[in-house]
């Protein structure tokens, strides 16, 4: 298995390093497909050189993607396309302006206040790298199907690992060195497998549950990846065969539900009531109303046992000090992980960036979302712009009591996408539901 592991680890790093000068340099549809392929395969891949080489390849092959990315967006800033771009760096200038007095506040270590910041700005990196792309309506169709592939492969590989191959399947990986390398060796179980590969949803009633992981590794971020793909199925045609649409939104839907992420659920819940709301708001209205009573109920009744987790890494952030927050590194997954909060829950990245920066920071937060927001539909308002809409709305929403809600690898697509359209002029708000449909996002 070792032989094994090292040969796939070693290929892994030698394709990439040969691809770097090319990532960065060149902006078209091969590059940023080998990018998404390296987010899809760097946790697998990071757990089995985890295994036989030690934590510093790991970090390397974890920090792989942002080099690309900041790589990007530099050169694009400094040597060219400063247009694309530019309309994005003022809200997101004015952000990192609010962030760097945090760093002065709190006791938290330095290295907690980067790894808090390098979380907030997430999105941003994510939607400027995607602002780089000058991509014509064909590469961006090209690049759903190639997203939805990509999906159907994770819910097929996620079926295969959750009901044939087991436990036994990470177990002689040693995950636990990867969970380690990775500093989370505190959310390791006695068996040896990360806690979250469990849900206690429904412990009350059927006990624990084992969660379908993925070739991401982890359930909730395969969980968000799958999710994304439901929402394309839901707004394009990506398969010209109505049986492999039918099939691959079966599939992926299926896995999302397994993975038993509640927030992957709610994004692709929330895509249904956004296609409902194109169609027949007060419908979607009526739909919107129940879900929310069942889910509050579900909640109150504590069959959704973990949700209290979630809404508690929100509301302690409402702390005496929520107008004007503690600092970088106290609140937080991060902060409580490395020893930087001991006041504040996790598990809510709104929670999180309210607990570091209180209200300043969060409505700066959302100003610069939506005024990226408020450019995509300015654009046009074609299918593919609901789209986007639908998947970073419920992202947001989700953000409230997720603090996985956004990151790199589940969601990160997403706001690649995201920012891929938002730079875009071929489209235009011309285009009709019908002739978009059928011409544009057709394969």
């Amino acid at each position: 298995m070792k032989f094994v592991e090292i040969i796939v680890v070693v290929a892994f790093a030698a394709v990439y390093t040969f691809y770097f000068p090319r990532l960065i340099i060149k902006q078209d549809e091969k590059s940023i497909k080998l990018l998404i392929v390296e987010v899809v395969f760097q946790n697998i891949v990071c757990v089995m050189a985890s295994d036989v080489f030690g934590s510093l390849i790991t970090q390397i092959i974890i920090l792989y993607k942002e080099a690309v990315m900041y790589g990007v967006v530099v050169v694009n800033l400094v040597f060219r396309k400063k247009g694309r771009i530019k309309k994005y760096v003022i809200p997101i200038i004015i952000i990192i302006a609010v962030c760097i007095p945090y760093f002065f506040i709190g006791s938290a270590s330095l290295y907690t206040k980067l790894i808090c910041f390098r979380q907030i700005m997430t999105p941003f990196i994510l939607i400027l790298y995607g602002s780089t792309f000058n991509f014509n309506k064909e590469d961006i169709s090209n690049l759903l199907h190639f997203v939805v592939n990509l999906g159907v492969f994770q819910a097929i590989f996620g079926l295969l690992e959750r009901f044939v191959l087991g436990d036994g399947f990470w177990l002689s990986m040693n995950i636990s060195k990867y969970m380690e390398a990775k500093g989370f060796s505190a959310w390791v179980y006695n068996n040896e497998l990360p806690g979250n590969y469990y849900s206690a949803d429904l412990y009350n009633y059927i006990g624990m549950i084992r969660r379908l992981v993925g070739i991401i590794t982890e359930p909730l971020l395969t969980g968000h990846f799958l999710a994304f793909c439901v929402v394309i199925l839901l707004f394009t045609e990506v398969y010209d065969n109505k049986y492999k649409k039918i099939f691959a939104h079966l599939l992926c839907s299926i896995a999302t539900l397994l993975t038993f992420s509640k927030g992957a659920i709610l994004i692709v819940a929330i895509g249904y009531i956004f296609q409902l709301w194109r169609k027949n708001k007060i419908f979607a209205i009526i739909i919107g109303i129940i879900a929310f009573c069942i889910t509050t109920i579900l909640v109150r009744g504590e069959i959704l046992s973990t949700m209290s987790r979630h809404i508690g890494g929100l509301t302690s952030s409402l702390s005496s000090d929520f107008i004007i927050g503690k600092g970088l590194g106290s609140s937080g997954n991060y902060a409580n992980l490395y020893g930087g909060s001991s006041e504040t829950s996790g598990e809510s990245y709104i929670g999180a960036i309210i607990g570091q920066m209180g209200v300043i920071g969060f409505t700066t937060f959302t100003y610069a979302i939506i005024r990226i927001l408020r450019r995509v539909l300015q654009i046009n308002k074609s299918p593919l712009t609901y789209l986007i809409l639908a998947y970073i709305i419920a992202v947001f929403f989700e953000a409230f009591i997720s603090e996985s809600a956004i990151n790199f690898v589940g969601s990160g697509v997403g706001f690649i996408v995201f920012g891929i359209i938002a730079s875009q002029r071929a489209y235009k708000a011309s285009y009709t539901y019908g002739n978009l449909k059928n011409n544009i996002i057709s394969c």
